[in-house]
């Protein structure tokens, strides 16, 4: 109600300010939130006294202008402008603010993307193929976990970044994968489907909670070769040296997300990010050390700073010079990361949630 009744004050100009005001009330009173009708009709005429409003100059505060008109934190704004410029900062910011796709991933033990679209097709829900991931599908409405499709194991929910993740990886079939941060199991059951139900993942997580979830994922998707460990993945000394793939999607800030979580802005501050290049750089030091020779390790985050993701990859190669980068190319879509290593997905660019991806190599002697 709130929005409509913004919505009017702002660009309806044949509608009279006090009759969005009273009329957004009522409606907020008639769907049955009889409390918050002093909020909407607080904040409405508030809103109302302000008209018209007036932000400030973006040649003289680019920040504080940038900030108000887009809803975004100053300090964020602030440090993607040093690093993106006005124009482009500005296309992210908007971007954060729309609403984001919705995308399944195919589950390719059970079924094809053209099948799959078919199917949707006859439940009368519209999918198109994704841009980026072979197994994406963009559907015109959700395909919730209520969907038959949904229970029958056909998919999972899953934005088109996030499978770029298992793909970057590109374990073959019969190798040993180590997903540092597997639970509740949407990239380890697409390594899974990767390998063609062969070989073995071993999902990692610290929470008993989160490998129930991974256990059921696999249930519904019928994955066979997932194998759940409870352990702090930063502490793995019975798997050193034995994995052909490791997978690090490390927990991070979020900041990738924005347009799924528009609360997180507001939530989070540069002091709660302090602890997280500390947990990040542990996890890739435990992946480096379970590997074998020769072995390859992905890292992965859906944020947009570069302390946690370009700055974390060359911190650890700076602590493990038997590690090289390796090249995307061969794994991922060649107009997307051509010649590249490592690389930033940006939604107002790529159309995908902010997530980066670096893929690593140990050296084989």
């Amino acid at each position: 109600m709130l929005r409509l009744g913004a919505y009017q004050l702002l660009y309806l100009e044949r509608v009279p300010a006090a009759a969005a005001c009273d009329e957004s009330a009522r409606m907020t009173r008639r769907a049955g939130f009889s409390s918050a009708v002093g909020l909407v009709n607080a904040v409405l005429r508030n809103l109302q006294r302000g008209l018209p409003l007036r932000f400030p100059d973006p040649g003289d505060e680019p920040v504080r202008y940038l900030s108000l008109y887009h809803s975004h934190p100053e300090w964020l704004v602030a440090g993607w402008l040093a690093r993106f410029g006005f124009d482009e900062t500005g296309a992210l910011l908007a971007a954060g603010n729309l609403p984001a796709p919705f995308t399944v991933r195919t589950n390719t033990l059970q079924t094809t993307r053209a099948e799959l679209a078919g199917r949707f097709a006859a439940a009368g829900i519209k999918a198109a193929f994704a841009r980026w991931a072979p197994e994406g599908l963009y559907l015109e409405r959700a395909g919730t976990a209520e969907n038959p499709l949904f229970q029958e194991g056909l998919y999972f929910i899953q934005d088109e970044a996030a499978m770029l993740a298992a793909r970057s990886l590109a374990p073959v079939r019969g190798s040993l994968v180590i997903d540092l941060c597997g639970a509740p199991g949407g990239k380890t059951t697409h390594l899974s489907a990767l390998m063609e139900g062969t070989g073995k993942v071993l999902a990692v997580d610290i929470h008993p909670h989160r490998l129930d979830l991974l256990a059921e994922n696999c249930r519904r998707l019928a994955v066979a070769n997932v194998e759940g460990h409870r352990a702090d993945a930063r502490r793995l000394p019975e798997y050193h040296g034995t994995a052909d793939f490791a997978l690090v999607d490390a927990p991070c800030s979020g900041l990738g997300v924005l347009r799924r979580r528009p609360d997180l802005r507001w939530r989070k501050t540069p002091a709660d990010m302090a602890g997280l290049t500390e947990l990040q750089a542990g996890l890739l030091d435990e992946a480096a050390r379970c590997l074998k020779r020769g072995g390859v390790l992905v890292y992965s985050t859906c944020t947009i700073r570069r302390e946690e993701n370009e700055a974390q990859v060359a911190g650890f190669l700076a602590r493990h010079p038997d590690f090289r980068r390796d090249g995307l190319a061969p794994h991922l879509p060649e107009e997307l990361v051509s010649g590249l290593a490592e690389f930033q997905l940006l939604p107002h660019r790529h159309g995908t949630d902010g997530f980066f991806l670096a893929r690593l190599r140990r050296s084989p002697a």
